[in-house]
């Protein structure tokens, strides 16, 4: 596979060659040198104290078997759900931490700290190395209200996302929503899959040039004129207002967006995380590749103002949602045929696809 370039200057650039959506070399290299190299959403995130809440990080893509270990003073732990012996699986669906955590297969016991506390006829005393790997603060785990991001370890991270840079800027524009309390809304669960490269709905995702084509519902309830860009490290953000105030978030004196109506955050965190901030809460969806031509888009929904539900751009996710899918998988379709070229980015509505390919191809070059 031969590497497309991505032009700094937008003007110049031109999106990447349509066959690298389906090039399985292409999606290999992904999930090594981008998906296992980026700090994730975890979620569900910790549970109460005393609890064991598996996790399963990218499944079909990293499939990373973690788990989040609570104790009785409500200190959690994102610790490795492998058993350091011969692997399996430790805990496969929550429940109450009653006396550490046992193995089924031969017996090794943890605690809640990751320790090892019985080895099982190993006929020697426990090593430090039989203990489970955890992802510690603040060097591969962050939160941020109800959020919780990591990352997992390797031996050479791209100068891509060293930091977690996407955190400030959450903290900076709705940081004072994720303060407050949020509940995890199982009706608002749900799990598409998509006939195309996870690649193509990412960039749907970032612009909202084809809103009015292929969203007619939910661009009655958005202003075109006011939507707006914003790109920094390691993602980007789409700020949106309501018609005729309709959703619109209160927002203190001081914060960045003063002096203008915002309904809806959208977020990027590279390469395929999405944060939707309303005020009535956060719609999560997390993208995960299947293959080079598959992917699944994986929604939770975090409320925190139930009585804000129906209004504004976020009342009517799931319709919006399959209106995406459908498009994605189209312009998927478009790309196999031989006669598809690629053109040029829009200067006004696709700089944040631009930046993105620019991180995709500086990631997937990287040593």
């Amino acid at each position: 596979m031969v590497l497309p370039d991505t032009d700094p200057d937008i003007e110049r650039a031109r999106w990447l060659p349509p066959a690298f959506y389906a090039d399985p070399e292409a999606h290999a290299l992904a999930r090594e040198k981008v998906f296992a190299r980026a700090w994730h959403l975890v979620f569900p995130g910790p549970g109460e104290p005393g609890s064991l809440v598996p996790v399963t990080l990218l499944p079909g893509l990293l499939d990373e078997s973690l788990l989040w270990a609570t104790d009785k003073r409500g200190r959690s732990r994102l610790l490795s759900n492998a058993c350091t012996h011969r692997g399996a699986i430790l805990c496969d669906s929550p429940r109450r931490a009653v006396a550490g955590l046992a193995c089924p297969y031969h017996g090794r016991v943890f605690g809640l700290d990751g320790r090892c506390r019985e080895h099982g006829g190993m006929g020697r005393e426990p090593e430090p190395t039989w203990n489970l790997p955890e992802l510690d603060a603040p060097r591969a785990l962050r939160a941020l209200g109800p959020l919780h991001f990591a990352r997992l370890p390797v031996e050479h991270p791209s100068a891509t996302w060293p930091e977690p840079a996407f955190l400030g800027e959450l903290q900076r524009r709705v940081g004072f929503l994720l303060a407050e309390p949020h509940r995890d809304d199982p009706e608002g669960a749900r799990v598409y899959e998509v006939e195309a490269n996870w690649a193509l709905y990412v960039e749907n995702y970032l612009e909202g040039f084809h809103l009015r084509w292929v969203h007619p519902g939910l661009s009655r309830q958005v202003e075109a004129e006011s939507y707006a860009y914003e790109l920094f490290p390691g993602g980007s953000l789409q700020v949106a207002s309501g018609q005729d105030g309709a959703g619109d978030v209160a927002l203190p004196a001081g914060h960045p967006d003063a002096g203008r109506r915002v309904a809806a955050w959208y977020f990027h965190l590279f390469p395929a995380t999405f944060l939707n901030v309303y005020r009535w809460g956060v719609s999560v969806n997390v993208v995960e590749p299947l293959g080079p031509t598959r992917c699944r888009v994986r929604y939770r929904r975090l409320v925190r103002d139930a009585t804000a539900l129906g209004e504004g751009p976020g009342a009517q996710l799931h319709e919006v949602e399959l209106e995406d899918d459908r498009i994605v998988a189209s312009v998927a379709q478009g790309y196999r045929s031989r006669l598809a070229t690629r053109g040029r980015y829009s200067l006004v509505h696709e700089r944040a696809v631009h930046h993105f390919h620019r991180m995709y191809i500086e990631a997937l070059g990287s040593a």
